[in-house]
Protein backbone atom coordinates (compact mmCIF):
# COMPACT_ATOMS: atom_id res chain seq x y z
CA UNK A 1 0.00 0.00 0.00
CA UNK A 2 1.53 3.48 -1.12
CA UNK A 3 0.31 6.72 0.29
CA UNK A 4 1.36 9.95 -0.62
CA UNK A 5 1.19 13.08 1.77
CA UNK A 6 0.79 16.78 0.29
CA UNK A 7 1.45 19.10 2.56
CA UNK A 8 -0.65 22.47 3.49
CA UNK A 9 0.28 24.49 0.35
CA UNK A 10 3.90 26.64 1.12
CA UNK A 11 4.45 24.57 3.86
CA UNK A 12 7.62 22.76 4.25
CA UNK A 13 8.86 20.00 6.73
CA UNK A 14 11.43 22.86 7.83
CA UNK A 15 8.28 24.88 9.01
CA UNK A 16 6.94 22.20 10.56
CA UNK A 17 10.45 21.84 12.45
CA UNK A 18 10.76 25.04 13.47
CA UNK A 19 7.12 25.36 14.87
CA UNK A 20 8.10 22.48 16.73
CA UNK A 21 5.25 20.43 15.17
CA UNK A 22 7.15 17.61 13.22
CA UNK A 23 7.11 15.03 15.35
CA UNK A 24 3.58 15.24 16.51
CA UNK A 25 2.52 15.37 12.56
CA UNK A 26 4.85 12.87 11.45
CA UNK A 27 3.90 10.71 14.17
CA UNK A 28 0.69 8.70 12.79
CA UNK A 29 2.74 8.29 9.44
CA UNK A 30 5.44 6.41 11.29
CA UNK A 31 2.56 4.24 12.67
CA UNK A 32 1.23 3.32 9.41
CA UNK A 33 4.90 3.01 8.11
CA UNK A 34 4.95 -0.15 11.06
CA UNK A 35 1.61 -1.38 9.65
CA UNK A 36 3.17 -1.78 5.93
CA UNK A 37 2.60 1.30 4.25
CA UNK A 38 4.91 3.29 2.13
CA UNK A 39 5.04 7.02 2.67
CA UNK A 40 5.76 9.71 0.49
CA UNK A 41 5.48 13.48 1.22
CA UNK A 42 5.21 16.31 -1.37
CA UNK A 43 6.84 19.44 0.33
CA UNK A 44 6.46 22.81 -1.20
CA UNK A 45 10.06 23.49 -0.30
CA UNK A 46 13.77 22.60 -2.14
CA UNK A 47 16.25 20.38 -2.02
CA UNK A 48 17.11 21.19 1.97
CA UNK A 49 14.29 19.30 2.97
CA UNK A 50 16.26 16.33 2.11
CA UNK A 51 18.20 17.41 5.10
CA UNK A 52 15.60 15.57 7.04
CA UNK A 53 15.49 12.28 5.59
CA UNK A 54 17.50 10.94 8.23
CA UNK A 55 14.60 11.70 10.74
CA UNK A 56 12.01 9.73 8.18
CA UNK A 57 13.62 6.38 7.55
CA UNK A 58 12.25 4.62 4.35
CA UNK A 59 9.91 7.88 3.53
CA UNK A 60 10.43 9.79 0.50
CA UNK A 61 10.26 13.14 0.34
CA UNK A 62 9.22 15.06 -3.37
CA UNK A 63 10.24 18.53 -3.21
CA UNK A 64 10.86 21.54 -5.63
CA UNK A 65 14.15 20.46 -6.37
CA UNK A 66 14.35 22.60 -9.87
CA UNK A 67 14.04 25.59 -7.79
CA UNK A 68 11.15 26.59 -9.92
CA UNK A 69 9.40 29.79 -8.36
CA UNK A 70 6.25 28.86 -6.26
CA UNK A 71 3.20 29.31 -9.14
CA UNK A 72 5.18 27.27 -11.12
CA UNK A 73 5.94 24.56 -8.92
CA UNK A 74 2.22 24.73 -7.80
CA UNK A 75 0.80 24.33 -11.61
CA UNK A 76 3.34 21.67 -12.92
CA UNK A 77 3.99 19.28 -9.53
CA UNK A 78 2.06 16.71 -10.55
CA UNK A 79 4.30 16.60 -13.36
CA UNK A 80 7.41 17.05 -12.08
CA UNK A 81 6.55 14.28 -9.32
CA UNK A 82 4.73 12.02 -12.10
CA UNK A 83 6.79 8.87 -11.78
CA UNK A 84 5.90 8.69 -8.41
CA UNK A 85 2.36 10.11 -8.12
CA UNK A 86 1.93 7.52 -10.92
CA UNK A 87 3.10 4.67 -8.80
CA UNK A 88 0.78 5.19 -5.44
CA UNK A 89 -2.51 3.85 -4.87
CA UNK A 90 -3.52 6.66 -2.49
CA UNK A 91 -3.56 10.58 -2.75
CA UNK A 92 -4.07 12.55 0.71
CA UNK A 93 -4.18 16.40 1.60
CA UNK A 94 -2.86 17.32 5.02
CA UNK A 95 -5.43 19.94 5.46
CA UNK A 96 -7.59 22.00 2.18
CA UNK A 97 -5.64 24.82 2.41
CA UNK A 98 -3.85 23.79 -1.46
CA UNK A 99 -6.82 21.63 -2.34
CA UNK A 100 -6.53 22.66 -5.76
CA UNK A 101 -2.99 21.37 -6.26
CA UNK A 102 -3.86 17.65 -4.99
CA UNK A 103 -6.60 17.78 -7.40
CA UNK A 104 -4.64 18.54 -10.31
CA UNK A 105 -2.67 15.61 -9.20
CA UNK A 106 -5.28 13.57 -8.67
CA UNK A 107 -7.23 13.97 -11.67
CA UNK A 108 -4.34 13.36 -13.69
CA UNK A 109 -3.16 10.00 -12.46
CA UNK A 110 -6.38 9.19 -11.52
CA UNK A 111 -5.74 8.38 -7.86
CA UNK A 112 -8.10 8.53 -4.94
CA UNK A 113 -8.32 11.49 -3.18
CA UNK A 114 -8.15 11.52 0.88
CA UNK A 115 -9.58 14.96 1.34
CA UNK A 116 -8.66 15.23 4.76
CA UNK A 117 -9.32 18.45 7.08
CA UNK A 118 -8.71 19.35 10.42
CA UNK A 119 -11.03 22.99 10.08
CA UNK A 120 -13.72 24.21 7.83
CA UNK A 121 -11.51 25.99 5.79
CA UNK A 122 -14.26 28.43 4.14
CA UNK A 123 -15.87 29.16 7.88
CA UNK A 124 -12.41 29.98 9.49
CA UNK A 125 -11.54 32.19 6.39
CA UNK A 126 -14.83 34.35 6.55
CA UNK A 127 -13.75 35.08 9.76
CA UNK A 128 -10.74 36.25 9.12
CA UNK A 129 -11.47 37.92 5.52
CA UNK A 130 -14.39 39.07 5.88
CA UNK A 131 -13.97 42.14 3.87
CA UNK A 132 -11.95 39.81 0.80
CA UNK A 133 -14.99 38.48 -1.27
CA UNK A 134 -13.02 37.83 -4.08
CA UNK A 135 -10.71 35.29 -1.88
CA UNK A 136 -13.80 33.80 -0.28
CA UNK A 137 -15.28 33.35 -2.88
CA UNK A 138 -12.04 31.25 -4.43
CA UNK A 139 -11.58 29.77 -1.22
CA UNK A 140 -15.17 28.63 -1.52
CA UNK A 141 -14.76 27.59 -5.47
CA UNK A 142 -12.19 25.00 -4.10
CA UNK A 143 -14.26 23.93 -1.43
CA UNK A 144 -16.77 22.68 -3.54
CA UNK A 145 -14.98 21.26 -6.46
CA UNK A 146 -12.74 19.28 -4.34
CA UNK A 147 -15.81 17.52 -2.17
CA UNK A 148 -17.06 16.41 -5.28
CA UNK A 149 -14.17 15.07 -6.67
CA UNK A 150 -13.08 13.63 -3.29
CA UNK A 151 -13.16 9.39 -2.77
CA UNK A 152 -12.92 10.24 0.86
CA UNK A 153 -13.76 13.03 3.20
CA UNK A 154 -11.91 12.81 6.36
CA UNK A 155 -13.15 15.47 8.87
CA UNK A 156 -12.06 15.92 13.05
CA UNK A 157 -15.45 16.59 14.47
CA UNK A 158 -19.54 15.61 13.52
CA UNK A 159 -19.48 20.05 13.69
CA UNK A 160 -17.34 20.03 10.35
CA UNK A 161 -19.25 17.50 9.07
CA UNK A 162 -22.42 19.23 9.54
CA UNK A 163 -20.71 22.29 7.58
CA UNK A 164 -19.53 20.61 5.10
CA UNK A 165 -23.32 19.32 4.43
CA UNK A 166 -24.88 22.39 4.68
CA UNK A 167 -22.69 23.03 1.86
CA UNK A 168 -22.87 19.94 -0.87
CA UNK A 169 -25.52 17.54 0.80
CA UNK A 170 -24.50 15.38 -1.54
CA UNK A 171 -21.41 14.24 -0.66
CA UNK A 172 -22.94 12.89 2.78
CA UNK A 173 -22.08 9.11 2.01
CA UNK A 174 -18.13 10.51 1.31
CA UNK A 175 -17.61 11.68 4.92
CA UNK A 176 -15.41 9.88 7.69
CA UNK A 177 -15.20 11.56 11.52
CA UNK A 178 -11.29 10.64 12.63
CA UNK A 179 -10.41 12.93 15.22
CA UNK A 180 -6.95 14.13 15.87
CA UNK A 181 -4.31 11.47 17.96
CA UNK A 182 -2.71 12.11 20.94
CA UNK A 183 0.43 9.82 21.54
CA UNK A 184 -0.39 9.19 24.97
CA UNK A 185 3.31 7.20 25.67
CA UNK A 186 4.67 11.35 25.69
CA UNK A 187 1.45 13.45 26.72
CA UNK A 188 0.90 11.71 30.06
CA UNK A 189 0.74 12.79 34.14
CA UNK A 190 4.17 13.18 35.13
CA UNK A 191 5.55 14.16 39.29
CA UNK A 192 5.97 17.66 38.38
CA UNK A 193 5.77 20.56 40.91
CA UNK A 194 3.20 22.92 39.50
CA UNK A 195 4.90 26.31 38.95
CA UNK A 196 2.16 27.86 37.18
CA UNK A 197 -1.56 28.36 38.03
CA UNK A 198 -2.26 28.02 33.93
CA UNK A 199 -0.69 27.25 30.51
CA UNK A 200 -1.94 28.16 26.93
CA UNK A 201 -0.39 26.47 24.05
CA UNK A 202 -1.07 27.47 21.14
CA UNK A 203 -0.64 30.80 18.14
CA UNK A 204 -0.28 34.26 19.01
CA UNK A 205 -3.35 35.32 17.11
CA UNK A 206 -6.66 36.95 17.21
CA UNK A 207 -8.64 34.31 16.55
CA UNK A 208 -7.33 32.68 20.37
CA UNK A 209 -8.95 35.47 22.07
CA UNK A 210 -5.37 36.04 24.65
CA UNK A 211 -6.33 40.00 24.91
CA UNK A 212 -9.21 38.43 27.24
CA UNK A 213 -7.57 35.80 28.68
CA UNK A 214 -4.90 37.75 30.05
CA UNK A 215 -6.99 40.68 31.27
CA UNK A 216 -8.81 37.83 33.31
CA UNK A 217 -5.46 36.43 34.19
CA UNK A 218 -4.65 39.98 35.13
CA UNK A 219 -7.72 40.19 37.60
CA UNK A 220 -7.76 37.00 38.94
CA UNK A 221 -3.97 37.26 40.45
CA UNK A 222 -2.60 34.11 39.27
CA UNK A 223 0.50 33.03 36.63
CA UNK A 224 0.54 31.93 32.87
CA UNK A 225 2.80 30.00 30.79
CA UNK A 226 2.17 31.45 27.51
CA UNK A 227 3.53 28.81 24.96
CA UNK A 228 3.79 29.71 21.05
CA UNK A 229 4.58 32.39 18.79
CA UNK A 230 2.59 34.44 16.36
CA UNK A 231 1.30 38.36 14.88
CA UNK A 232 -0.54 38.96 18.11
CA UNK A 233 3.41 38.60 19.96
CA UNK A 234 4.47 42.18 20.04
CA UNK A 235 0.97 43.66 20.84
CA UNK A 236 0.19 41.12 23.79
CA UNK A 237 3.88 41.70 25.66
CA UNK A 238 3.36 45.49 24.90
CA UNK A 239 -0.28 45.54 26.80
CA UNK A 240 0.84 43.02 29.29
CA UNK A 241 4.31 43.05 29.78
CA UNK A 242 4.85 40.38 32.27
CA UNK A 243 2.35 41.35 34.94
CA UNK A 244 4.96 41.23 37.65
CA UNK A 245 6.46 37.96 36.57
CA UNK A 246 3.06 36.50 36.78
CA UNK A 247 3.37 36.02 32.53
CA UNK A 248 6.00 33.87 31.33
CA UNK A 249 6.50 34.43 27.80
CA UNK A 250 8.16 30.54 26.65
CA UNK A 251 7.99 31.08 23.58
CA UNK A 252 8.17 27.92 20.96
CA UNK A 253 8.77 24.92 22.28
CA UNK A 254 9.36 21.21 20.17
CA UNK A 255 5.82 19.09 20.73
CA UNK A 256 8.20 16.76 21.95
CA UNK A 257 8.77 18.63 25.18
CA UNK A 258 5.81 20.26 26.13
CA UNK A 259 4.61 17.30 28.46
CA UNK A 260 6.70 18.37 31.16
CA UNK A 261 5.80 22.20 31.07
CA UNK A 262 2.09 21.08 31.08
CA UNK A 263 2.45 18.61 33.73
CA UNK A 264 3.82 22.01 35.78
CA UNK A 265 0.49 23.82 35.53
CA UNK A 266 -2.72 23.65 37.47
CA UNK A 267 -5.02 23.81 34.69
CA UNK A 268 -4.42 24.50 30.88
CA UNK A 269 -6.45 26.54 29.25
CA UNK A 270 -8.32 27.61 25.40
CA UNK A 271 -10.49 30.93 24.85
CA UNK A 272 -10.72 30.53 21.41
CA UNK A 273 -13.67 32.04 19.46
CA UNK A 274 -13.59 29.40 16.78
CA UNK A 275 -11.45 26.01 16.59
CA UNK A 276 -11.61 23.09 14.39
CA UNK A 277 -10.22 19.86 16.92
CA UNK A 278 -7.50 21.15 19.06
CA UNK A 279 -5.38 19.10 19.08
CA UNK A 280 -3.11 21.24 21.50
CA UNK A 281 -6.24 20.37 24.22
CA UNK A 282 -6.34 17.11 23.70
CA UNK A 283 -2.38 16.52 24.54
CA UNK A 284 -2.95 18.47 27.80
CA UNK A 285 -6.45 16.28 28.47
CA UNK A 286 -3.54 13.30 27.71
CA UNK A 287 -1.43 14.70 30.75
CA UNK A 288 -4.32 14.65 33.48
CA UNK A 289 -4.15 18.57 33.67
CA UNK A 290 -7.73 19.70 33.98
CA UNK A 291 -8.77 22.34 31.04
CA UNK A 292 -10.99 25.13 30.86
CA UNK A 293 -12.19 25.89 27.33
CA UNK A 294 -14.77 28.13 25.88
CA UNK A 295 -18.27 27.10 24.68
CA UNK A 296 -17.71 27.48 20.90
CA UNK A 297 -17.52 25.27 18.30
CA UNK A 298 -14.80 22.49 18.09
CA UNK A 299 -14.38 22.53 21.91
CA UNK A 300 -17.33 21.79 23.39
CA UNK A 301 -17.44 19.29 21.07
CA UNK A 302 -14.30 17.55 23.04
CA UNK A 303 -15.29 18.90 26.49
CA UNK A 304 -18.32 17.87 28.55
CA UNK A 305 -18.10 20.90 31.23
CA UNK A 306 -17.81 19.66 34.88
CA UNK A 307 -16.95 15.73 33.38
CA UNK A 308 -13.47 16.20 31.63
CA UNK A 309 -13.21 19.46 31.72
CA UNK A 310 -14.64 23.12 32.55
CA UNK A 311 -16.70 25.58 30.31
CA UNK A 312 -17.19 29.40 30.33
CA UNK A 313 -18.04 32.76 28.19
CA UNK A 314 -15.28 34.49 25.80
CA UNK A 315 -15.66 37.59 27.99
CA UNK A 316 -12.68 38.42 30.16
CA UNK A 317 -14.81 38.53 33.04
CA UNK A 318 -16.75 35.28 32.11
CA UNK A 319 -13.17 33.90 31.54
CA UNK A 320 -11.94 35.34 35.17
CA UNK A 321 -14.73 33.96 36.82
CA UNK A 322 -14.03 30.40 35.09
CA UNK A 323 -10.58 30.75 36.12
CA UNK A 324 -11.15 31.39 39.72
CA UNK A 325 -14.26 28.75 40.47
CA UNK A 326 -11.62 26.09 38.67
CA UNK A 327 -8.60 26.82 40.15
CA UNK A 328 -10.63 27.42 43.54
CA UNK A 329 -11.75 23.50 44.22
CA UNK A 330 -9.04 21.34 43.83
CA UNK A 331 -10.58 18.17 44.11
CA UNK A 332 -12.67 19.39 41.21
CA UNK A 333 -9.76 20.19 39.49
CA UNK A 334 -8.34 16.53 40.22
CA UNK A 335 -11.11 14.63 38.83
CA UNK A 336 -11.51 16.83 36.03
CA UNK A 337 -8.28 16.05 35.09
CA UNK A 338 -8.54 12.17 35.61
CA UNK A 339 -11.60 11.59 33.56
CA UNK A 340 -10.23 14.24 30.93
CA UNK A 341 -6.99 11.50 30.91
CA UNK A 342 -9.13 8.50 30.50
CA UNK A 343 -11.40 10.13 27.54
CA UNK A 344 -8.20 10.76 25.49
CA UNK A 345 -7.22 6.97 25.90
CA UNK A 346 -10.20 6.14 25.18
CA UNK A 347 -11.00 7.95 21.93
CA UNK A 348 -7.64 9.57 20.85
CA UNK A 349 -5.11 7.62 21.45
CA UNK A 350 -2.18 7.23 18.61
CA UNK A 351 -2.74 3.22 18.48
CA UNK A 352 -6.53 3.61 17.53
CA UNK A 353 -6.48 6.72 15.13
CA UNK A 354 -3.67 4.66 13.10
CA UNK A 355 -5.62 1.32 13.04
CA UNK A 356 -8.83 3.19 11.78
CA UNK A 357 -7.43 5.31 9.21
CA UNK A 358 -5.46 2.11 8.22
CA UNK A 359 -8.62 0.06 7.66
CA UNK A 360 -10.14 3.47 5.77
CA UNK A 361 -6.92 2.79 3.10
CA UNK A 362 -7.84 -0.49 2.77
CA UNK A 363 -11.37 -0.32 1.81
CA UNK A 364 -10.98 2.98 -0.40
CA UNK A 365 -8.00 0.85 -2.65
CA UNK A 366 -10.31 -1.96 -2.56
CA UNK A 367 -13.00 -0.33 -3.92
CA UNK A 368 -11.33 1.48 -6.26
CA UNK A 369 -9.24 -1.23 -7.94
CA UNK A 370 -12.63 -3.09 -8.00
CA UNK A 371 -14.14 -0.42 -10.27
Amino acid sequence: MRLTLFLTQSLTLRKWYEQGIFDREIAIYRKLQEMGVTIQIVSYGGRDEQDFASRLPDMRILTNWLNWSPKRYENRLHQLHGLHLWRTDLIKTNQMIGADIVLRASRAWRKPLLLRMGYMWSYNAQRANPDKPTYLKNVDRIERDAFDHATKIIVTTDDIRTLILEKSPDVQDKITVLPNYVDTDTFRPMDESKTYDLIYVGRLAKEKNLDALLQAVDRAGVSIAMIGDGDQKDHLQATFGDLDGRIHWLGRIPNTELPTYINRARAYVLCSFYEGHPKALIEAMGCGVPVLGTTIRGIQQVITHGDNGYLCGLTADELQAGIQDLLGQPDLTAQLGKRGHDFVESHYSLDTIAQTEYNLYKAVIQNHKGR
